[in-house]
């Protein structure tokens, strides 16, 4: 069953939905098939609140890789960017029947994202894996809309990094596009998706104004009740078959709801990205 992971308050809230998804279903390859299948929801039952012994800062993404998990997170006191990771050791029972009685959240390495970068640059943003490479890429970006930002890539197992592209804009989240070889790489509040290609050698050449960009058609048009609405995301994770999943808000005046967006690219769109579904989590104002 699906888990949404919130890192507030130095503690790690673990939800499940339940009965969102058939069972058969989600052991296929296909995992964008299952997600698909998601319904909103409406019924939660928290499995675990899990106390974390270490400094979180302002958590941005969050990425699992077999069983180990990593944060990217911003200390804005000091104006510096960590990527953390960690494990959750003591989990008993079977996938989806979990017991966390016994778990216990335990650091592995923390990094600080902004050394060697541009120090100005210091805001990590939403992250995704790279599977062709074996890497995990990171927006570090200017805390500030329409700056800069560099997007650099990470060895889970060393967590050295190093940069792999420059932007002229603030990137919020990226999505590593394994079957196109695309990076995708959102804005500030979502205003649009850049587009750039992963080269041979692991970077993304040439400028930001050579890329492919979609602009968000229902952000300035009509913000609250446009085709889409006004939502921006914190997390974007791909799925396949050209879509991933982005977790975030939707906004209107005076309210904030929390929302999980299976979002297409892909020239077959005309407008180069478009929401596939929508999921909405009440009572949740930012899933990721």
């Amino acid at each position: 069953m699906p888990k949404i992971f919130q890192a507030t308050d130095n503690c790690l809230s673990i939800s499940k939905e339940l009965d969102t998804i058939e069972p058969k279903l989600a052991d296929k390859a296909c995992i964008s098939k299952a997600v698909l299948r998601l319904k909103p929801f409406t019924q939660w039952n928290c499995v675990a609140r899990l106390r974390v012994n270490f400094e979180t800062f302002h958590p941005q993404g969050m990425l699992k890789l077999n069983d180990e998990y990593f944060l990217s997170t911003v200390n804005k006191e000091y104006d510096r960017g960590s990527i953390i990771k960690f494990r959750i050791d003591g989990v008993e029972g079977r996938l989806g029947e979990e017991n966390f009685s016994k778990a216990e959240i335990v650091k592995v390495k923390e990094v600080d994202s902004t050394q060697g970068l541009n120090e100005s640059e210091y805001h990590p943003g939403g992250i995704d894996y790279l599977k062709s490479r074996n890497e995990i890429w990171i927006p570090m970006a200017k805390y500030a809309r329409k700056t800069t930002a560099t997007i650099i890539a990470m060895n889970p197992d060393s967590m050295e990094f190093w940069p792999v592209g420059q932007v002229d804009d603030h990137v919020g989240a990226v999505v590593c596009d394994n079957d196109s070889k695309i990076l995708r790489m959102t804005n500030w509040d979502t205003e649009g998706v850049y587009s750039a290609e992963i080269a041979a050698d692991g970077k993304i050449h040439g400028s930001f104004k050579d890329w492919a960009y979609q602009q968000h058609l229902g952000y300035f048009s009509n913000p609250i009740f446009g085709r889409y609405g006004r939502f921006a995301y914190q997390d974007c994770k791909y799925i396949g078959d050209s879509m991933a999943i982005c977790a975030g808000v939707r906004r209107g005046l005076f309210w904030q709801m929390g929302v999980i967006d299976i979002v297409g690219f892909g020239k077959e769109r005309p407008e180069g990205f478009e929401l596939v579904k929508r999921i909405l989590t009440p009572g949740v104002a930012n899933p990721y």
